[in-house]
């Protein structure tokens, strides 16, 4: 089966496609024009949030089995439209996990010792270095 990628997926991910007999062509950053052109050849296309897989390119991919988005959400891929074709629509809800965790660990690090608003402090010329150590 041939999988079209089009945006940016780490080559891990792409390696192990490629290790399960799939050919893989990676065109990160394709442009609509040239997506409308090649998707009738592929089988599996794979887009993150950038690439759009609205029902005109739908319509023009003959073959397409599967539409894989590589991230949570699936507003920039047209789900009726593919729907109606047949077309598998499958995501990655769990990929984000670790970073989403990590972000939520860090803002509450901020939030705690008070980071955003020391550094607005610093930025407009005054030194509180004693207030934030008496708000801990």
């Amino acid at each position: 089966m041939r999988i079209l990628v089009c945006d940016h997926v780490d080559n891990e991910g792409l390696d192990l496609l490629r290790s399960n007999e799939f050919q893989v062509d990676d065109e990160a950053g394709i442009a609509r024009e040239k997506l409308v052109q090649k998707i009738p050849e592929y089988e599996i296309v794979i887009v993150r949030g950038r690439t759009r897989i609205d029902a005109e390119i739908v319509k023009v991919a003959r073959k397409l089995k599967i539409i894989g988005r590589a991230g949570v959400g699936l507003d920039n891929i047209d789900l009726k439209a593919a729907k109606d074709a047949g077309i598998k629509v499958v995501n990655t809800p769990g990929a984000p996990t670790v970073s989403v965790a990590e972000l939520t660990v860090g803002l509450m690090l901020s939030l705690l010792r008070k980071i955003s608003f020391a550094d607005r402090e610093m930025k407009e010329g005054r030194w509180i270095k004693n207030e934030l150590i008496a708000s801990c």
